[in-house]
């Protein structure tokens, strides 16, 4: 079972984005949870990851994949592959020796 539905990410974040979108992004959001914890989490994503899935549903929504920051003069771009720590704190790590 997904770890939101798009009414429920609609419900947070608004209905402005199309649901194909949205749906998209569920099965990525997911394994991005699962990579970041370490866990395959054979019995399901529990219940309290969801708003962090749909705060990185958001993310993927609203901003350039990956831009953190923009300058103007002598054009200058920036890019981060990670989540902000807004996003992913309360997602708890695995430690794997």
């Amino acid at each position: 079972m997904p770890i939101t539905t798009v009414v429920n990410v609609k419900a947070v974040i608004g209905s402005k984005y199309k649901d194909d979108r949205i749906i998209a992004l569920i099965p990525m959001v997911e394994n991005d949870i699962r990579s970041y914890c370490n866990d395959s989490f054979a019995e399901g994503i529990p219940e309290e990851y969801e708003l962090n899935a749909i705060k990185m549903i958001q993310f993927h929504l609203e901003n350039k994949a990956g831009l953190t920051n923009e300058g103007l003069s002598r054009h200058s771009v920036g890019y981060s592959t990670e989540y902000p720590k807004s996003i992913t704190r309360g997602l708890k790590r695995k430690l794997v020796w």
